[in-house]
């Protein structure tokens, strides 16, 4: 029972850390601001840390269903709505 529990909760962390990652491979990698002001590239590297680690959170509180469809998309989502609470919209193609 202590066995399988430990495999099902490592299963679990492998699943988890497998879609934060390709997530984070999927998200936009070109940003502008939304009021047209030039961006400062040090701030913006704060801000994209921060929705990073908002979304492993994020992953890490779904209590191991990260195998459910459209997670993937889900979590991409949950990447650019975080952006754009703080002040971000993708460029296209980026």
């Amino acid at each position: 029972m202590i066995r399988e529990t430990f495999h099902s909760s490592r299963y679990a962390r492998l699943l988890l850390l497998a879609v934060a990652v390709s997530a984070a491979a999927a998200v936009p990698k070109a940003w502008t601001r939304a009021d047209g002001r030039p961006a400062n590239p040090a701030q913006l590297e704060v801000d994209r840390t921060t929705c990073k680690d908002e979304l492993r959170k994020a992953a890490l509180a779904d209590g191991g269903r990260a195998s459910e469809i459209g997670l993937h998309t889900a979590a991409v989502d949950m990447f650019v709505s975080c952006m754009a609470v703080r002040g971000y919209v993708a460029l296209k193609g980026g």
